[in-house]
């Protein structure tokens, strides 16, 4: 139990004889805040840190980075039409996709990398002091290799792709936002190139 205490002196013919307190129990109120914390910084649905967190992280990696003279890669995730998979078998199925689709994320990058959730059924992947870029393209050829298997949910076979757009740091950007732009517009150019293909 948490608590919190107030002394108040207790005066007897103008001596201070003693003290009495008060206690409150603040465990609850702690624990609010901790839940508050916690909504700040991660995906209420995967449990993956949010955006917010990872644009703190990556500011922080670049200043190592800049030290250290490594680089840094961005790997922008976004799933290939997630929303046939709402329309087909419901939202609760496509939030159960997610949640799995971040187990696969975090389970082809290292302990140290750095695996957020944007938003919608967009993902973002850090990769810190790397040597080359050999390196980021070893673990986007690993995650795609991990979409090659369906994903079973409820019951349901689901099989589902990626597009994914990199940037590095220092080549392509030296701060955050520089570098999730850019990412982002890779992505979007491999989507086009996949629904290119998919239409011929």
């Amino acid at each position: 139990m948490d608590v919190s205490i107030l002394g108040y002196p207790i005066i007897l013919d103008g001596q201070k004889i003693g003290v009495y307190g008060i206690y409150t129990d603040i465990s609850e109120r702690i624990k609010q805040e901790e839940i508050v914390k916690y909504q700040a910084y991660y995906d209420q649905l995967t449990n993956l840190p949010n955006r917010r967190i990872f644009m703190e992280r990556l500011e922080v990696a670049i200043g190592i980075a800049k030290e250290q003279n490594k680089m840094i890669a961005v790997l922008f995730i976004d799933l290939d039409k997630f929303k046939n998979i709402n329309d087909s078998f419901g939202h609760n199925i496509g939030d159960k996709l997610l949640i799995a689709v971040g187990c696969r994320l975090t389970n082809s990058v290292k302990s140290g990398d750095l695996v957020a959730r944007m938003g919608g059924d967009e993902f973002i992947i850090m990769l810190e002091n790397i040597e080359s870029k050999d390196i980021a393209f070893n673990i986007i050829r690993r995650i795609h290799e991990s979409f090659g298997s369906p994903f079973i949910i409820d019951g349901n076979e689901i099989n589902i792709s990626a597009s994914i757009g990199t940037s590095f740091y220092p080549c392509d950007g030296e701060d955050g936002e520089a570098l999730l732009i850019k990412s982002d517009n890779r992505m979007y150019l491999e989507k086009s190139k996949v629904e290119k293909f998919q239409h011929n």
